[in-house]
């Protein structure tokens, strides 16, 4: 059983806030001139992940074409001890994993496929089937968008402690191939991870690298000025990052990174809190924040005025489990008839046919089974898609356009 949890448009902290089809008239040029201007770095988390499949291809393009000063990569080992481009433990949620394979395989981890086996896989259309052409990579392949284009490069083994042949096969490759050698020695090689003994392996292996420590939560200054000494980035959650703990990260010689950054809102909150590097999965947005752009120039009026993430019960109850609802704040009606809505994991949720929202008209869209009516619509899914505590749901017009974003 789990506690009913209700999020509404109103609690986020949101100093951009898609009201109507404008952006609400708080200008970000303080901010761009204070801090985006002068240092903030640009990180396209899971190669960026926001516009294409995490860390394939298409994804690592938009990146490299969105001017971001860095790409963040998960990576965990094959079987043969190939590094490759993974975020999960399992394949699941990224391939068609349980197509292509046999059923007693669905749940195993990536380290028991072998590099061949990985590449029989389509790594694309779980997103878009615009993307079914999309492979899972080798580390080694993210050297086509990085070298010599002066972008830097941020890695995270994924579970290196308890993953054996994970940091071998890592510290291999980047011995291997001379171009990872320009890069540590140009500054733009970077290692991030929740484990101290995971990052104090790869420095005392490659001591020109970055070191970025994600702790679950933010040390007392204590400690920072303790790991200070070698550690050149603290990383943490954007939603509970204040100044004055930015302050804290600064004094003990770091600079700090911010994750999860994926709205306007949650952006305008991280620069304003003294983040020096904003790990998103939409750099372009990021970037527009920073220029006093627009950073949603097809907004429309939809937004997300409420989410249930928790129910009593099953989230996926039917009538009754989680749901994510629409509202039209525009002076016009507008059809949402095949709108959809991406959480930052690009799970999904989908808007049927018939739906058009009067001015103030809502819709509630249902990630499991019920029947329909004109103010409920049901994906008919069996597994939650909205996560309980904190994510950041993208709303697409039919067309494919974004037109609002929340982050609760």
């Amino acid at each position: 059983m789990s506690r009913r949890r209700t999020f509404l448009s109103g609690m986020a902290v949101a100093a951009i806030l898609v009201t109507g089809s404008t952006i609400a008239t708080m200008s970000t040029s303080a901010y761009a001139s204070a801090n985006c201007v002068e240092h903030l770095e640009t990180v396209a988390y899971l190669g960026g992940h926001g516009h294409a499949p995490e860390m394939t291809d298409a994804a690592l393009e938009n990146a490299r074409a969105q001017s971001s000063n860095h790409i963040q990569v998960d990576v965990r080992v094959t079987a043969d001890w190939v590094p490759v481009l993974v975020r999960d433990r399992d394949l699941k949620r990224t391939t068609d994993v349980e197509k292509v394979f046999p059923a007693h395989r669905h749940d195993d981890p990536v380290s028991s496929f072998t590099f061949a086996e990985l590449q029989k896989l389509d790594a694309g259309s779980w997103y878009d089937k615009a993307f079914a052409s999309q492979k899972i990579l080798p580390l080694h392949d993210l050297l086509e968008y990085v070298y010599p284009e002066g972008v830097g490069v941020s890695i995270t083994p994924k579970e290196a402690e308890s993953t054996p042949g994970l940091m071998e096969a890592l510290i291999e490759e980047l011995r291997k191939d001379p171009r990872w050698s320009d890069l540590l020695s140009l500054g733009f090689l970077e290692f991030s991870s929740p484990d101290l003994d995971v990052l104090e392996t790869l420095n005392a292996n490659f001591p020109e690298a970055k070191i970025l420590w994600a702790p679950a939560t933010l040390p007392d200054d204590a400690v920072l000025n303790e790991q200070g000494r070698w550690v050149d980035t603290i990383g943490h959650g954007y939603r509970d990052f204040e100044p004055a703990d930015a302050v804290s990260v600064h004094q003990a010689g770091m600079t700090a990174a911010l994750y999860d950054v994926d709205s306007p809102s949650a952006m305008t909150r991280a620069i304003g809190s003294g983040a020096d590097k904003i790990f998103t999965g939409f750099p372009d947005m990021l970037t527009a924040i920073c220029a006093d752009r627009n950073p949603m120039t097809d907004a429309n009026g939809i937004e997300v005025s409420a989410v249930v993430a928790a129910v009593d019960g099953s989230d996926t109850a039917r009538a009754n489990g989680e749901y994510v609802t629409l509202t039209n704040r525009s002076n016009v009606s507008i059809d949402v008839s095949g709108y959809y809505i991406r959480t930052a994991s690009s799970l999904r949720l989908e808007v049927g046919e018939g739906y058009i929202l009067a001015p103030d008209d809502s819709v509630k869209v249902y990630t499991g089974p019920g029947t329909d009516t004109s103010k409920r619509f049901y994906n008919g899914k069996d597994v939650n898609v909205l996560n309980n505590t904190q994510d950041t749901l993208t709303v697409y017009s039919a067309s494919n356009k974004k037109v609002a974003m929340f982050s609760y």
